[in-house]
């Protein structure tokens, strides 16, 4: 499943070869492993984006979908820089 180098032991698997890619971009810390990723909307004053968000064990990636590599070269945000979260439910049905 994983390549070398590639640790993916808390994400569960969607498509291996987007994945390998994915950790490969994850350069900006060796330990910074890729624990999961998922489309969103990014919505500033009246533009809307169609972004992914990509979850490393340290920090948080945000880029274009699908990725450049550039975007994924300095993680978007630390955990440790997050002082408060909230999920935003558009649909309420499951």
């Amino acid at each position: 499943m994983s390549s070398p180098g590639v640790r993916t032991q808390y994400m569960v698997t969607k498509n291996t070869k987007f994945e390998a890619k994915l950790a490969r971009y994850l350069i900006s810390k060796p330990g910074d492993q890729l624990l999961g990723y998922d489309a969103c909307i990014e919505k500033q004053g009246k533009s809307i984006n169609y972004r992914l968000i990509v979850l490393g064990l340290e920090s948080l990636y945000l880029s274009d979908n699908p990725p450049k590599t550039a975007q994924l070269e300095k993680p978007f945000i630390h955990y440790r820089d997050i002082l408060r979260a909230e999920i935003v439910r558009i649909n309420d049905k499951i």
